[in-house]
C-alpha cells in the first residue's frame, strides 16, 4: 500500500518554483494524504516539501496545487502579449481536441497514428497536468520522452489559471478556499490511452488499461504506482512499439491482468491479500497518518512530524 522504492527519478536541474511551493494550496484524496504523510516520517531522504511532491510524482499518486487568486499576480508574465495569450486560451478549449483513433488499424499502424495523437496532447499548454495526474497517464507520458511535461508542472501554473480563471477550482467544495489548478480536458486524458468508443460502454477499447481498470483487476494498482504497475505498462508499451500492440476492452483487460503471465508476475492466489486484510491494514495507517495536510498552504507544512502510534 505504500511503496517506498524509487522506479524513476526526476532529472537533475528540474527545480520547484520557491513561490509556487510557499503560496500553493495542496489539494488531495484521502489515499494519497495518507501516503506522503507515512512518505515523509519514513523515508530518509524526504526533508523539506519539494522532496515530499517530487517523491509523489515519482510514484504517480494524485494530487493538485491550487493558487489563490490573490496570489496569481506572481505568476503572470513580466510583459502581457495578448495575441499569444488567446492562442493559449484556445488551445485549452474543446475545440481543439485530439484526433480519435480509427478501430480497424493493424498494429503498425495503431501505434504511428496513437504517437501523433499523444504528441499533439503534450504540445498543448494544460498538458503538463497529466503529471500530477499520476496513475498510467502520467506513465505514458514520462516513458515515451515527454518528461518535460515534469519541468513544466514544477514551474507552477498556466497562464489559463492565472489569467483566464477559467480551470479546476475547489468551488462545489463544502468549505471552498478559492484556489484554482491546472485541468486537462477528459478527452484528451483518454486519447492518452488511445480510448476508441464502441457501440455501447461494454465495447470501448484502449490500448493501456485506464487506471480504474487496473484498481479493479490488477494485484499491483492502488492509487500509487509500483514496480508491478511498471513490469505490466512496461511489458504493453515495447509490444506497441515492436508493432504488436493491441486494443482491449475491460472485459479483456481483466482477463489480462488477471493472467499469470501477461499480469507480469501477478502473485499466486493464495498469497494475494484478501480485501478485508487490505482495507483493515489502510485503517490502521491512516488513523496515523491521515487528516493533516488536504487543504493546507505548502509552505505552512511541517514536513518532518512526530511519529504518534495510536492503535
Amino acid at each position: 500500500m505504500t511503496y517506498e522504492f524509487d522506479l524513476w527519478s526526476i532529472p537533475w536541474g528540474y527545480k520547484w518554483s520557491l513561490v509556487f511551493l510557499h503560496d500553493g494550496y495542496l489539494v488531495m484524496s484521502h489515499f494519497t494524504e495518507v501516503r506522503i504523510c507515512y512518505w515523509a516520517t519514513t523515508v530518509p531522504k524526504i526533508c523539506y516539501m519539494c522532496h515530499v511532491l517530487s517523491h509523489a510524482i515519482e510514484h504517480g499518486v494524485t494530487f493538485k496545487i491550487g493558487v489563490k487568486s490573490t496570489t496569481a499576480a506572481k505568476y503572470r508574465p513580466l510583459t502581457s502579449d495578448t495575441a499569444s495569450n488567446l492562442v493559449n486560451k484556445r488551445l485549452f478549449e474543446p475545440a481543439s481536441k485530439a484526433p480519435r483513433l480509427a478501430r480497424d488499424l493493424s498494429p503498425l499502424e495503431l501505434f504511428t497514428a496513437w504517437a501523433e495523437i499523444l504528441d499533439s496532447i503534450a504540445k498543448k499548454p494544460n498538458a503538463r497536468e497529466l503529471i500530477r495526474h499520476g496513475g498510467g497517464g502520467s506513465w505514458i507520458m514520462c516513458y515515451f520522452s515527454y518528461l518535460f511535461l515534469v519541468r513544466d508542472f514544477m514551474s507552477g501554473p498556466l497562464i489559463q489559471v492565472v489569467a483566464h480563471r477559467s480551470s479546476g477550482n475547489d468551488s462545489g467544495d463544502q468549505f471552498p478556499l478559492d484556489v484554482s489548478w491546472d485541468e486537462l480536458l477528459e478527452c484528451d486524458l483518454y486519447n492518452v490511452f488511445s480510448y476508441v468508443a464502441g457501440d455501447t460502454h461494454v465495447d470501448d477499447k484502449t490500448i493501456f488499461p485506464v487506471d480504474d481498470v487496473m484498481l479493479e483487476h490488477s494485484a499491483h494498482y492502488y492509487y500509487e504506482w509500483n514496480e508491478g504497475c511498471n513490469r505490466i505498462y512496461c511489458h504493453l508499451a515495447e509490444e506497441l512499439v515492436a508493432g504488436r500492440g493491441v486494443m482491449c476492452t475491460q472485459h479483456e483487460w481483466k482477463v489480462y491482468l488477471k493472467s499469470t503471465n501477461h499480469g507480469c508476475h501477478v502473485p499466486p492466489p493464495d498469497s494475494i491479500a484478501t480485501r478485508a486484510f487490505m482495507e483493515e491494514g489502510w485503517e490502521r495507517l491512516a488513523d496515523v497518518f491521515g487528516g493533516r495536510w488536504d487543504k493546507s498552504k505548502l509552505g505552512d507544512i511541517e514536513v518532518k512530524q512526530v511519529f504518534r502510534p495510536r492503535f
